[in-house]
């Protein structure tokens, strides 16, 4: 398939998007590439879910979003899983996404990165023999930037007070991000 992409408003595509097959003649990624993925989450899906460093998405990185709890009042959850920092990076959905439904912009992201190539399903992602590492610092609405940092340093093998080290360094830190 074809990976350039028109820029909305010209016809010019000469310095817009990637020429992957030309690039895939070269390499297609290799399995000790590890690209951390700072978004939603992740999902189970058939095209990216081999290439997750857990090989399953509750296994595949660490949920790093906090709630905002006052005198043992949890105030404002986005996370939507209810349960605050663990090792689920499963993403529940953003209701708060574009016209109130789920974006899961995470699996997305994961799928341009990372989908399986030469496998007769969906797209292939541009390195689709990496390994993934999901980090859940986004959930409904967006994110809180003290979540967002925490991930960064964790997928980048630092330390992170209450959350257990990284095994699983990355050599790629990708945020799609973006605020008003």
């Amino acid at each position: 398939f074809n990976t350039r992409q028109t820029y909305l408003g010209s016809s010019d595509t000469s310095a817009i998007g990637v020429n992957a097959t030309d690039a895939w003649s070269i390499t297609t990624g290799s399995p000790q590439n590890i690209i951390a993925i700072v978004d939603t989450g992740i999902l189970n899906h058939i095209d990216i879910s081999d290439n997750l460093v857990g090989g399953a998405a509750a296994n595949s990185g660490y949920d790093f979003i906090s709630p905002i709890i006052e005198n043992g009042i949890t105030y404002h959850d986005i996370s939507r899983d209810g349960d605050g920092r663990d090792s689920d990076p499963t993403d529940a959905g953003d209701l708060g996404g574009a016209n109130g439904y789920n974006t899961w912009h995470g699996l997305f992201v994961a799928s341009i990165i990372g989908a399986k190539g030469n496998n007769g399903i969906g797209a292939a992602g541009v390195n689709w023999n990496g390994h993934l590492l999901a980090l859940r610092a986004l959930g409904q609405g967006g994110g809180w930037v003290s979540d967002i940092s925490d991930a960064i340093k964790w997928a980048a093998g630092s330390s992170v007070s209450g959350v257990p080290n990284n095994t699983n360094k990355a050599q790629v830190i990708n945020l799609s991000l973006g605020s008003g």
